[in-house]
Order: structure tokens, then C-alpha cells, then sequence
């Protein structure tokens, strides 16, 4: 699915969710399993050898300065364990972020707290390279990950935190299609100040 910057997508899912086309292409140029894809993106399983990759990202405070951890250095052997833990649980679906023109990973993106009994999940996602930011890669990646999890994992909603101070983030957001619908006043510390923190829901629609 291509976006437009200016385009606020619909989800829609049919009554029979066994009608949804899945369509999956196997390996990258440089042989990584490819999971979701369109013409610029590819969502592929995160591997072992990502880890370096993920290390820098994990100590870059232009990322983590946005994401709800605690602002402590990751070892190499810390983002190889995680990588190991990926794919052994069903709660949650961690893929990487592949552009296609640089064969490179430039980030993650996740469905965590997979709940199909509610089906409802908290969508994650983070870009290490900020030369990709700002050039809608975001809004597409989150816009592949949400139109498989309404049309092929039958979620009804997908729920986002996001600070204040994240401008660029709450835009993506909203293009794709996320509401506001509350606000945790001075929840986070960063950069000597207390920011809010905003909660964001995308709804399926059901086609008539």
C-alpha cells in the first residue's frame, strides 16, 4: 500500500476474514525473510547479526529521548538475547524495517501485548537512522503492520503512547488514522522537563 503524506487511510475488513489476501515475498536482495512489503518497505524477522545494528540504535539518545525506557547503555550481548526471544512467544509480533533502495535496516516496528481475546494490541515503533525521517517511512510501515493486523490477525483496535515533545511522531500518528483519546499530564522526564503523555486508538471498520 502506497500513502500519500496528505492521506489518512481507511481499514476496512470484511465479514469473512478468510477472504483477505496475504501477500508475502520470500528474501531481500541480501537474503532477509521478508514478512510484509510494498515497493519501498520491507517488514522482515529481526536476526542475530541486526544486533550491532540495534546496539546503536539503543544508545542513541536522538531515539531513546522518545521511547519509555530507562536511560541506561545496552550491551551487544543484551540486543542478542532479546533477538533470541523474538519469535518464541504469540503476544507479540517484532519485526525489522528494511528500505529496499539501501538494503539496510533502519529500525523496528512491533505489535506488543497481542490480546485476541480483545483483540486489541500496542503498536511500537522506532527509526535508528534519522537521515529516513521525515520522508513518510514511518507512516507506511505502520500502515502495512495495521492493515495485517485488522484484515489477517482479526484485531478490532490498536492502541499508542506518545510524548508530548514528539511532534514529528504524533503527525505520523495521525496520518495513520490514530485518535486521540487521552493525555497523562507530566508523566515522563526528558531534557530536564516533565512531558505529557498521549494515548492514541485506530479503529477497524467493517465494510458493509
Amino acid at each position: 500500500m502506497r500513502l500519500r503524506l496528505d492521506q489518512k487511510p481507511e481499514f476496512f475488513v470484511s465479514a469473512d476474514i478468510s477472504t483477505q489476501q496475504h501477500e508475502v515475498k520470500d528474501m531481500t536482495e541480501d537474503n532477509r525473510t521478508v514478512f510484509l512489503h510494498n515497493d519501498d518497505v520491507h517488514l522482515v524477522l529481526i536476526e542475530e547479526t541486526d544486533a550491532p545494528t540495534l546496539l546503536r540504535g539503543m544508545n542513541d539518545t536522538g531515539t531513546t529521548r522518545f521511547l519509555n525506557r530507562v536511560d541506561m547503555p545496552t550491551s551487544l550481548d543484551f540486543e542478542r538475547e532479546w533477538v533470541r526471544g523474538l519469535y518464541t512467544s504469540t503476544n507479540k509480533l517484532v519485526l525489522g524495517i528494511w528500505m529496499v533502495e539501501s538494503q539496510k535496516l533502519i529500525g523496528t516496528i512491533s505489535l506488543n501485548k497481542l490480546c485476541y481475546r480483545n483483540g486489541t494490541a500496542i503498536l511500537g515503533i522506532a527509526i535508528f537512522d534519522t537521515t529516513h525521517h521525515g520522508r513518510g517511512i514511518g507512516t507506511s510501515a505502520i500502515t502495512m503492520l495495521l492493515e495485517h493486523a485488522f484484515t489477517r490477525m482479526n484485531l478490532r483496535a490498536v492502541k499508542l503512547s506518545v510524548f508530548s515533545h514528539n511532534a514529528r511522531a504524533l503527525r505520523c500518528y495521525k496520518r495513520c488514522g490514530f485518535e486521540v483519546v487521552g493525555t497523562i499530564p507530566n508523566w515522563v522526564f526528558v531534557d530536564g522537563k516533565y512531558r505529557d503523555e498521549i494515548i492514541m486508538v485506530v479503529r477497524r471498520r467493517r465494510a458493509h
